[in-house]
């Protein structure tokens, strides 16, 4: 809207329809200025007045609306206000001590020492005139006048309007007009190569793109170039009209003087606005001093009594109302029809055309293949085509991801996976930016090596939250997690001290670098760290000789009725651990990393809730440790072949190491109950017992 306003030439013109920013607007802008009432009433602009549009559209002014400074930038209102324009003739020599001031009439100067720009078209007209001799004498006059120079003396005069002064127009220093020009035939160009080119690639044979795999649809390209040629034209048409209520005037200085320009600025409340009084001046020399005056009248006419006809409107008006109806309603055709044009053609994202890589492209790439390799498993055999997982972001927002199978095979987007990394990366920047300006301040003495320490460590810790304690997650990680694995810590609740947060030696993550089920928690207790003990087993044998059932340790339903022998599990230490205690593990990498293996986690933990029955395979057992053949079955490692797999499948898409693969599947697994393992360990008990 603001170039609209400075708006008053072809060039001008021509680079508002070939870059339209703000399509609607143009249109709009050009009904507010031109359209007849009943097509103002569409917008909502039918009782607008034209000291509305000429402030918000036109480069004018009048005395219905002003420019005025108010100490830091120059403010267009609507009413008048007490201003002076002062125009200055300087010797372009230069100014001494002794130089002659002398002040003039405006018309006299105009005259003698002022030579008007005439516009393109004005010159045009000459030029194809009957009656050459009259222009031939106009021109050979107005050279006369321009040739004469203010000689070592200074020349005032004072703009007679009754309007208020362009202060705008006149405080830029445009020296020429070329680069506008040159800026229009480029755009015009870029615009033509772009129809061009999306022809070569529906009908050129070497091109030939298509669309989803499929021929591109027959009305597409026609309706792209139809409708971008179409909504250009008008778009052109519109600021044209725009451009033309306003008639703009350029007097350019005689040879051998410059011209400057003061304006003097009465204090004064206009629109309920206080401006102080003001001096403002230009503070280098202006080519050209512009003069911008609205063809609109002032104020609209009374309505003629009723038993007076009313006036009929000129022509010149009614051809600027059907120009702008017909500027308007077919560039709402155009515009329609690019959007279908563009919609059947050929097209990729702007990322793939660029070939731009995103600061987690290749965590999202490792991400979707584990989600896929965990769907071809875990749901081969599922009917459904569409499955659809959330994420919970800061502040309950839910985050929707989706997932289709083709062919037999699950797929994952890893375009949004990549959208979802990178906004949790961005949102997290300014932290990880305070913490690296904290570590530029780390300064050690000679006796210290703290600054070394900290700044060649590329790796910062984070902390992985496996879930709230329970027997059944402790069981379950000692005895399916494989023997070089992480080390698993429990946080121990202390003391509600909410202002401490974690304070143990082993363990100062940032905030944003804790994820997992829990961490909201993490951060308003304080904790105790430690290292999270075995799990073992051990059996009883009945007085009577005989064996008894298996008991569950607990309402995970790992374990099963109706075998023989009683299996007791415990941890290797006395365990007083209770639910708002969190198992946890370090995790050092990278933050991207880190925050991908946290979207899988979830991700897995829908699908353990999903799924139906427990994980079919082979079973089996070995030792965890090297150990005497009494006490090896005591301490163990099962393995079930289908989670092997899984596992090494995942671990082979760069997700991370086998050990972190585990932290994200066995919690959710046992979570849902859906870890076998009862059978096999009530064999290994009888087997020892």
């Amino acid at each position: 809207m603001q170039f609209m306003s400075e708006s008053f030439g072809w060039a001008d013109h021509v680079v508002l329809a070939m870059v339209p920013f703000g399509i609607i607007t143009i249109m709009v802008s050009a009904l507010r200025v031109g359209g007849p009432s009943y097509f103002k009433s569409l917008v909502g602009r039918a009782k607008e007045g034209p000291a509305v549009v000429e402030k918000e559209l036109m480069s004018s002014t009048s005395t219905e609306v002003c420019e005025l400074w108010n100490g830091h930038e120059v403010v267009r209102c609507i009413g008048s206000a007490p201003i002076a324009e002062f125009i200055c003739l300087l010797p372009e020599s230069g100014v001494t001590t002794d130089i002659q001031v002398e002040a003039m009439p405006f018309d006299k100067v105009k005259n003698e020492y002022l030579a008007e720009n005439e516009p393109l078209g004005t010159l045009l007209r000459k030029a194809m005139s009957l009656n050459p001799s009259v222009s031939t004498e106009q021109d050979r006059e107005r050279s006369s006048h321009s040739k004469n120079t203010p000689k070592a003396r200074i020349i005032i005069t004072r703009n007679p309007r009754k309007s208020s002064p362009n202060i705008t127009l006149n405080s830029h220093n445009i020296t020429s007009r070329a680069e506008l020009r040159t800026a229009a035939i480029l755009s015009l160009l870029l615009q033509l190569g772009l129809v061009a080119y999306a022809g070569c690639s529906v009908y050129h044979p070497a091109l030939g793109f298509l669309k989803d795999g499929n021929p591109v649809a027959w009305y597409a390209f026609p309706f792209y170039s139809a409708g971008t040629l179409l909504l250009d034209g008008c778009l052109f048409v519109c600021a044209h009209v725009v451009g033309s209520q306003t008639v703009v005037k350029k007097f350019r200085p005689s040879k051998g003087s410059v011209a400057r320009l003061v304006w003097l600025q009465r204090a004064k409340t206009v629109s309920n606005q206080v401006f102080d009084s003001f001096a403002v001046y230009s503070k280098s020399p202006r080519p050209f001093i512009t003069i911008s005056e609205r063809k609109l009248k002032a104020t609209n006419p009374p309505p003629p009594p009723l038993y007076q006809k009313q006036k009929p409107e000129s022509a010149t008006e009614g051809f600027i109302k059907l120009k702008t109806i017909l500027g308007f309603v077919f560039s709402l055709c155009g515009y329609i029809m690019q959007l279908f044009g563009q919609r059947g053609l050929h097209w990729r994202d702007l990322a793939q055309l660029a070939d731009w890589q995103g600061p987690a492209s290749a965590e999202a790439v490792a991400l979707a293949r584990s989600i896929e390799a965990t769907m071809n498993l875990m749901f081969k055999g599922s009917d459904q085509i569409n499955f659809t997982w959330s994420l919970a972001a800061r502040g309950g927002e839910l985050i929707y991801f989706r997932l289709n199978r083709l062919e037999g095979k699950w797929n994952a987007h890893a375009d949004e996976l990549e959208a979802a990394l990178s906004m949790w990366l961005f949102s997290m920047n300014e932290l990880e930016k305070k913490e690296e300006a904290n570590h530029q301040y780390i300064v050690g003495d000679g006796k210290d090596d703290k600054s070394l320490r900290v700044r060649g460590s590329p790796l910062k810790p984070g902390l992985r939250v496996l879930g709230s304690y329970t027997r059944s997650l402790h069981r379950d990680l000692s005895w399916w997690m494989p023997t070089k694995t992480a080390k698993i810590e429990i946080l121990s609740r202390l003391t509600n001290l909410p202002e401490c947060g974690i304070t143990a030696d082993k363990v100062r993550n940032e905030n944003h670098r804790v994820v997992g089920t829990g961490r909201s928690e993490i951060g308003r207790w304080r904790y105790g760290v430690k290292e999270l003990p075995e799990f073992t087993i051990n059996t009883e044998r009945l007085g009577n000789g005989r064996n008894g059932s298996y008991e569950k340790s607990d309402g995970s339903g790992s374990g099963s009725g109706g075998e023989e022998g009683i299996l007791q599990t415990s941890s290797a230490t006395e365990d007083n651990y209770s639910n708002h205690d969190f198992l946890t593990a370090e995790f050092y990498g990278p933050l991207k990393l880190l925050y991908a293996q946290d979207i899988f986690s979830s991700f897995f933990r829908v699908a353990a809730m999903t799924l139906k029955d427990p994980l079919e395979g082979t079973m089996g057992t070995r030792p965890k440790h090297d150990s005497t053949a009494d006490t090896s079955w005591k301490s163990f490692v099962l393995h079930n072949h289908q989670l092997s797999k899984l596992a090494r499948d995942i671990e082979s898409t760069g997700l991370g190491s086998l050990s972190d693969v585990y932290l994200s599947i066995i919690p959710a697994l046992s979570l849902e109950n859906k870890l076998l393992g009862a059978s096999v360990i009530i064999d290994l008990s009888r087997e020892k017992a």
